[in-house]
């Protein structure tokens, strides 16, 4: 562009003096001719690569926008695989929760039942140990029942025969 505007310049004082264009004006106006045309067809091949330029932006932003949208899509997915994946493991160890809860149930009924029955057997042992000794107490006592029944009875038996040995004798 300052070449052209040189070369124009240049021109336009040569036009100002009047006189006939000389073999210099005439080679320096067909180089700015030239030049003009160079000037158009880079203008043109500038706007062409502008173009271009612009056209590949928006495809790579196009492009961009899409994987963004796409990065969008996947971290939404994972944001929803992420909340099921937790509330799959919430409900698991809920359920988790839920069976530990119920065996220490399950534990501590077993042992409330367990002291149940040694309170009951120990109960039962201090009945029995009651009925033994009422037992041995009875037994004793129907031995000496016994013997005193013997002793009663030989007595008897001796009295008898002393009796009949009297009423013999008389």
């Amino acid at each position: 562009d300052l070449i052209i505007d040189r070369l124009n310049g240049e021109l336009q004082t040569s036009k100002n003096g009047g006189r006939p264009p000389s073999s210099e004006e005439r080679e320096l106006r067909l180089e700015l001719e030239e030049l003009r045309e160079q000037q158009v067809f880079m203008s043109q091949a500038k706007q062409e690569v502008i173009d271009k330029l612009e056209s590949e932006l928006r495809e790579l932003q196009d492009q961009l926008t899409l994987q963004s949208e796409n990065i969008g899509d996947l971290e939404r997915q994972l944001e929803e695989q992420s909340e099921e994946m937790e509330d799959k493991y919430s409900e698991q160890v809920n359920q988790l929760q839920d069976d530990i809860d119920y065996y220490q149930q399950m534990e501590q009924d077993f042992e409330d039942e367990r002291k149940q029955w040694d309170e009951e057997k120990r109960f039962l042992s201090i009945q029995i140990d009651d009925y033994d000794k009422k037992y041995k107490n009875a037994l004793d006592k129907l031995d000496e029942f016994s013997k005193r029944m013997m002793a009663m009875e030989s007595a008897n038996a001796e009295e008898l025969l002393e009796r009949e040995e009297a009423h013999t004798r008389e």
